[in-house]
């Protein structure tokens, strides 16, 4: 995980001081409305696009979760 990505998750994050890899980001504020926004800056920075089988509960689990997607998609580009 790069400092990049946590700067841009911890913006949607209301517990944002020190991100648990392993801890819910729903219990860290992420909410349906925020992760739009989340997704469109992931992809953004990173110059990827989330299919549409990579938008559901898992990804979104943890930061780690959604970090080994970011790398699943960049790998398969």
């Amino acid at each position: 995980m790069t400092p990049q990505f946590f700067e841009i998750i911890s913006q949607y994050l209301e517990k944002a001081d020190e991100i648990d890899p392993e801890e819910e980001l729903v219990s860290l504020g992420l909410d349906s409305l925020k992760v739009i926004n989340l997704v469109l800056d992931l992809e953004d920075a990173f110059g990827i696009e989330f299919p549409d089988r990579y938008l559901n509960e898992e990804t979104f689990r943890t930061s780690i979760s959604l970090w080994n997607t970011i790398t699943a998609i960049k790998d398969n580009q």
